[in-house]
């Protein structure tokens, strides 16, 4: 406890043994230094082990948010196949080509088989938060066990087993935390595992994403080409109407001086005729 003992400050279960006299001159003068100092010198990986394991719960909070944003990049993409679903029923009003619209139909394919492994990702992720909290729980059990066996013993009697037997209860409770312990290496390679698989699912979502953009650069660029095509068509057209009403007003104005012109004529060979 000299060692550890600042340790152990926080933690209730420690707290209500130095409550009960445990590490105190009176404990270390008794005949149950040997058993007692036994049993917390294999528990006392504990501080090792506790602050192994709030990492790892640290590492799970952290997961829990990656979760939570997973779950927001699997809405945009759900969302965009949607938009594809509404660009492909309505026939896109744009002129696309038939390889256009199979194109997007291939690319709502991939994004459903993203948002399948997000869906994936997120069950591994469940079930392993799931064992995380049920070893947590186990792991509060087995140190309340020690706690309650040392509370239901006097020191005489705890120095009575520790002369008398070389395994007893309490060593079959430090036997359950090391396995614990053994438990949170195992839950700290598993969660490695699932980061890696997430970021790997993550850089295939970077992938989809940057496929979604160029195909939205790509359909708001046939967007404008198609505008501009429309804008020069009805220009050339105006420009075609125009120059046939110019046409059209020469055409009359030609016809109108003809018409004057051969009235003029006509009556001067006649007058001439006269004379």
């Amino acid at each position: 406890m000299d060692t550890y003992g600042s340790l152990f400050a926080s933690d209730p279960i420690f707290a209500h043994l130095m409550r009960k006299g445990f590490g105190t001159e009176e404990y270390k003068a008794g005949a149950t230094i040997t058993r007692l100092d036994r049993l917390l010198a294999a528990v006392t990986h504990y501080p090792e082990e506790k602050e192994r394991y709030d990492g790892i719960k640290d590492a799970v909070t952290a997961m829990q948010q990656d979760l939570a944003l997973t779950d927001a990049a699997r809405n945009v993409v759900a969302g965009r196949i949607a938009s594809i679903e509404e660009e492909v029923e309505r026939g896109v009003d744009l002129p696309r080509k038939h390889a256009d619209l199979e194109s997007a139909i291939k690319e709502k394919e991939r994004l459903l088989q993203t948002i399948s492994q997000f869906d994936h990702e997120r069950k591994t992720c469940d079930n392993e938060l799931s064992a995380i909290n049920t070893k947590d729980n186990y792991y509060a059990r087995a140190l309340a066990k020690v706690v309650a066996y040392l509370q239901s013993q006097d020191s005489r009697a705890l120095g009575k087993i520790a002369a008398s037997t070389k395994t007893s209860a309490d060593d079959k409770l430090v036997e359950n935390l090391a396995r614990i312990c053994d438990d949170i290496t195992k839950n700290e390679r598993t969660i490695a595992d699932i980061t890696a698989r997430r970021t790997s699912v993550q850089q295939t979502l970077e992938s989809v994403q940057d496929d979604i953009r160029r195909e939205r650069r790509r359909i708001e660029d046939e967007e404008r080409r198609a505008a501009e095509r429309r804008r020069q068509e009805a220009a050339e057209a105006a420009a075609r109407a125009a120059e046939a009403m110019r046409r059209a007003a020469q055409q009359s104005s030609h016809r109108q001086s003809s018409i004057g012109g051969g009235g003029f004529g006509g009556g001067g060979h006649r007058t001439t005729g006269g004379f």
